[in-house]
């Protein structure tokens, strides 16, 4: 097994932006008619408890696989990972 190197900070950091922001808009949306009448602190602090697990054992392994796969595409492998993926080579690129 090949250790791969950790994303750029600004990869990570959108990455986590990506996870966090909609799975926190559709949970304050759905727990909004619970919550409504709690203090504004008191709702951070219960929608952050549940957003942070999700979005560390649910939704981010699955972005960072989906930025895997594109990366694997964009660099022209395969999803094994051992090339041969469908990208264009350089000469089909140039072929009139």
């Amino acid at each position: 097994m090949s250790a791969q190197a950790a994303p750029p900070k600004h990869h990570m950091a959108f990455m986590i932006w990506l996870s966090v922001f909609p799975t926190l808009a559709v949970l304050e949306l759905l727990l909004r008619p619970l919550l409504a009448h709690l203090p504004i602190v008191l709702r951070l602090l219960i929608l952050t408890a549940i957003v942070v697990p999700l979005v560390v054992y649910l939704v981010l392994p699955r972005v960072q696989r989906g930025r895997a796969l594109l990366l694997r595409r964009r660099d022209g492998r395969g999803d094994d990972g051992r090339g041969g993926g469908s990208a264009p080579t350089q000469r089909n690129r140039h072929a009139g």
